[in-house]
């Protein structure tokens, strides 16, 4: 997930700031604000992803869900996992907020919704439907600040704009001079290895950007992280292709070994399809992908994954909703896919699993508006041998992640995002153009 995360953003940081002087003025209805909105929102990320300190409970719980997940038999009857206990379920909360200096998640029955920037609560539910069934659902919200649904919409249509009216090499000799702390923090892990675009005979601009992991620099800095990087994060592969109802593809987005390669079009500040004239996405598009890791000898993995996503919006939310209707083809060691298959179809039965990501803004009884963003997920699963299988692969890398390069990762992100909101406060005080912003951080 850190891993992830660090992409994105290092995604985002050539893109944004060539559209700086436009993306950051969006985030409010005057500078000042959009200078307020984006530093809350960007401290209020880095408190919950930076350094984070876990109460004995969570502490204690954490590697349990983790590890047990795919076999919650295990974790029914484990009083030092649940906030709460009924017949047939069985409900932990967790809140994060600051307490005395240091950014906390907690146990915390009743937990209430966020209520100011950074602060967070998490609610899962373990519910026990007999024959070895069991179905997980949760939810994960973050508090961001007063920053609104239709402000992110402004802010990431300037990007896109900029994105077809750049010049790649400005761009990135942009990015490290507009953002000298983000991008000389998150350097130390990644780089960009290329950023072209080229403008298309419908109008249209495609853009391609290659990023490069690289866990050897890692580890001048975080040798837990470097080493754990190069031993997990490099050997897994990805794929994903994004296609809506017509046919009309969206972008390609592959990984293998350190290299993530990232396509797509944009016209007009939103995405465009890549093979066919421009028309706006719908609102329902298929994603197949195919991922694996290596584990000893072999790959384990997924291929020809169908995910429909459903995106939802409104003047108060932006939510994407992902459906798993059917099982895929699995990539498994020999011995392994002689074993019962149905537990694996079980979560891709009926509706299909789901999983959704949202962005929200409520107005509060003091006349300002909280944004908050969510995620849920709702899964049955089926115990198995086959699953126990999965969960000691899952539960093995995560003990080896948690023994040193979380708390690294935890800090590289953490500093990468107070650095980028430094970086963003720069530009907004200096009121002008990148350049006038060069040399002043």
């Amino acid at each position: 997930m850190i891993r992830t995360r660090l992409a994105v953003l290092s995604l985002l940081l050539p893109l944004s700031s060539v559209a700086c002087r436009d993306a950051i003025p969006a985030l409010g209805t005057t500078p000042e604000r959009a200078a307020i909105h984006a530093a809350t929102m960007l401290n209020a990320l880095a408190d919950r992803f930076g350094a984070v300190q876990l109460s004995p409970e969570v502490a204690n719980a954490r590697p349990r869900l983790t590890r047990y997940s795919t076999t919650p038999s295990r974790l029914v009857d484990d009083n030092e996992v649940w906030t709460s206990r009924g017949d047939n379920d069985r409900m932990l909360e967790i809140a994060g907020a600051r307490r005395d200096g240091r950014y906390t998640l907690f146990h915390h029955h009743g937990a209430p919704a966020p209520r100011a920037g950074g602060e967070a609560r998490h609610v899962m539910r373990l519910q026990i439907l007999g024959d070895d069934e069991f179905r997980w659902t949760s939810v994960d919200e973050l508090a961001l600040g007063p920053v609104s649904v239709t402000e992110f919409d402004r802010a990431l249509t300037a990007i896109f704009l900029a994105a077809e009216r750049s010049d790649t090499t400005a761009t990135r000799l942009a990015t490290r001079a507009a953002f000298p702390r983000a991008s000389a923090s998150l350097a130390r892990m990644f780089v960009i290895d290329s950023l072209r675009t080229s403008r298309d005979a419908d109008g249209a601009t495609s853009v391609v950007v290659a990023l490069g992991l690289r866990p050897g620099r890692a580890t001048r800095s975080f040798e837990a992280l470097g080493q754990y990087a190069r031993k997990y994060w490099v050997p897994i592969r990805w794929s994903m292709t994004v296609e809506d109802s017509l046919g009309a593809r969206w972008g390609d987005f592959t990984k293998r070994d350190s290299s993530i390669v990232l396509r797509f079009r944009v016209k007009d500040g939103s995405l465009a399809p890549m093979n066919s004239l421009t028309h706006r996405v719908g609102s329902t598009v298929r994603l197949t992908v195919d991922a694996s890791v290596k584990v000893g000898p072999f790959r384990v993995g997924v291929r020809d994954l169908d995910v429909r996503a459903l995106r939802v919006t409104s003047p108060t939310q932006i939510a994407m909703a992902f459906r798993f209707p059917a099982e895929p083809e699995w990539q498994l060691p020999p011995l392994v896919a002689r074993l019962l298959r149905s537990p694996l179809r079980r979560p891709f039965e009926g509706a299909g699993a789901l999983m959704r990501y949202g962005v929200r803004t409520e107005a509060r009884p003091s006349g300002d508006t909280l944004s908050t963003v969510w995620r849920d997920i709702d899964v049955t699963v089926r115990e198995s041998g086959i699953l126990r299988f999965f969960g000691r692969l899952g539960g093995t890398a995560l003990d080896d992640f948690r023994a040193g390069a979380e708390k690294e990762a935890e800090r590289l992100w953490g500093e990468s995002l107070r650095g980028l909101a430094d970086d963003v406060k720069t530009i907004a005080d200096c009121g002008v153009r990148i350049a006038g912003c060069v040399g002043n951080p």
